[in-house]
């Protein structure tokens, strides 16, 4: 999954991505001072926009 790294604009981030490094952008950008992301068992590895895995 974690093929290459590069700079992206928050508004154009690339895909596939990692679920927790996107539930962290994703905090950034709400202004949120802590983000927890919840992996369980069988959740996919990449980010999904319907997975409620962050909190």
């Amino acid at each position: 999954m974690c093929d290459a790294m590069g700079w992206y604009p928050l508004d154009d981030l690339p895909s596939p991505m990692l679920a927790y490094c996107r539930a962290s952008l994703d905090a950034y950008q709400t202004d949120r001072q802590l983000a927890v992301h919840f992996q369980h068992p069988g959740d996919p590895i990449g980010h999904t926009p319907a997975s409620t895995g962050s909190a």
